[in-house]
């Protein structure tokens, strides 16, 4: 059984990303898409302060929890993509700092 199943789940997370066009053309096309919207998200990542405004607000907070969640011992490789680009990097860590102190309060996405 221990074989099997984690063949049988990886096969079954395969032909879920296919049918959601995440791996249609195959890894090499994903992980292209994946840097060139990481080199994307860098370009436009705010220098100082948070994405909209200088404020923290919840634009901050959803693109944050998609990223972050990059950065853990299950995905080395990506998260090591996502620390690459130094705005992008920068900005995470603001965000987390922020999200770990007193809380303050948030200003909504317009």
């Amino acid at each position: 059984m221990r074989a099997v199943v984690p063949t049988l789940i990886r096969r079954k997370q395969v032909e879920r990303l296919v049918a959601r066009d995440v791996w249609r053309a195959g890894p090499e096309a994903c992980w292209r898409r994946f840097g060139a919207l990481l080199d994307q998200l860098d370009a436009r990542a705010p220098e100082q302060g948070f994405w909209l405004s200088g404020a923290l607000s919840v634009a901050d907070l959803a693109l944050f929890a998609q990223l972050h969640s990059l950065r853990t011992p299950l995905t080395p490789w990506q998260g090591a993509e996502v620390d690459r680009r130094g705005r992008l990097s920068a900005w995470l860590g603001r965000v987390d700092a922020d999200t770990r102190t007193a809380s303050m309060p948030l200003r909504a996405a317009s």
